[in-house]
C-alpha cells in the first residue's frame, strides 16, 4: 500500500498540498484532478519518492520511502515523468530496455529475459513495428507510448503517470486506458493525471481533487466526480450530456462559478 500522512508540498507563496492523509491499494486505479498549477506534478514525484516534502511522510507497506534503498524502491514504484530533461540516441528498443535497470543482473549487457520483457512491452503499446528505429525519429505520440513501454517494463507493482496521454491521438488514448485498467485488474496500483474527466469516470476507480487552495477530496469516482466538486474544482460550470457523463460549459470558461 502507497500511503502518506500530514503530507504538505508547496513552494514560497503557494501551498499545493495541506496535511494530505490518502492512500492507495493493490488493484485501485485512482485519476489525479486538478487545475494547472495545483500541484499534480509535485505530488506524483513525492509519492514516487523523487522529491521531499515540506511536511508530513510517505509510506510503501508501512515504511517511509526513504528508508527504502533507491533500487529496491525502482523495482516497487514506477514513475511516467511528464518531460524529460535529457536526449537519446539509441534505438526505441534500447530505450525502452533502461526500464530494466532495477532488476539488472549483470553489468555486460541485458539477459535474454530483459529483452523478452521489452518486445512484450512494446508490443502492449503498439509499437512492436518501430522497435529498431532511433527514438528520437519519434513523432510526439509515438515516443510517448515508448515512454510507457519503459514503464511497464520496469515491472512495479505501483504505476504513478504524469498526464500519460499527452500527445497521444483517440485510439492510443483508449487503448492506454484499457492497458492501465488492466495492469489494476492483474492486482497493481495505478495512479495518473488527466485533464479530461470524462475518461477518469469511465475508467478510474478512484479520485483524488487538488483544489488550488491546497485542499483536496478524495474518494470511489461514482461518489466523488460529481457535478458540484468538479464545478468547485475547475471554477467553471458543468453539464450533464447523458448517461451521467459531466462535460464543462464553453460558455462558462471565465469561471463565474
Amino acid at each position: 500500500m502507497l500511503a502518506c500522512a500530514n503530507l504538505s508540498l508547496g513552494y514560497p507563496g503557494k501551498a499545493l498540498c495541506l496535511d494530505l492523509k490518502w492512500g492507495m491499494r493493490p488493484g485501485e486505479c485512482w485519476a489525479l484532478l486538478g487545475q494547472n498549477g495545483s500541484g499534480k506534478t509535485t505530488l506524483l514525484h513525492t509519492l514516487g519518492g523523487l522529491r521531499t516534502p515540506l511536511a508530513g511522510v510517505v509510506t510503501l507497506d508501512g515504511k517511509a520511502l526513504y528508508d527504502y534503498p533507491r533500487r529496491d524502491l525502482a523495482r516497487r514504484v514506477g514513475v511516467l515523468l511528464q518531460h524529460e530533461d535529457y536526449g537519446f540516441w539509441g534505438s526505441v528498443t534500447d530505450y525502452v530496455l533502461l526500464g530494466r535497470h532495477p532488476h539488472r543482473r549483470s553489468p555486460f549487457g541485458w539477459s535474454e529475459e530483459d529483452r523478452h520483457i521489452a518486445e512484450e512491452a512494446l508490443a502492449q503499446v503498439d509499437m512492436s513495428w518501430l522497435a529498431g528505429r532511433p527514438l528520437d525519429t519519434l513523432s510526439g505520440g509515438e515516443r510517448q507510448r515508448a515512454r510507457l513501454a519503459l514503464l511497464l517494463t520496469q515491472q512495479t507493482g505501483i504505476c504513478l503517470l504524469d498526464e500519460p496521454l499527452q500527445y497521444l491521438d483517440v485510439r492510443h488514448q483508449v487503448q492506454t486506458l484499457e492497458l492501465l485498467r488492466g495492469l489494476t485488474d492483474a492486482g497493481k496500483a495505478v495512479m495518473l493525471s488527466l485533464h479530461d474527466v470524462s475518461w477518469a469516470a469511465r475508467y478510474c476507480s478512484h479520485a483524488l481533487l487538488l483544489h488550488d487552495d491546497g485542499t483536496a477530496e478524495s474518494g470511489k469516482s461514482e461518489e466523488v466526480l460529481t457535478r458540484a466538486r468538479l464545478e468547485h474544482l475547475y471554477r467553471c460550470a458543468f453539464e450533464e450530456v447523458g448517461g451521467g457523463v459531466l462535460l464543462p460549459r464553453p460558455a462558462d470558461w471565465r469561471g463565474s462559478v
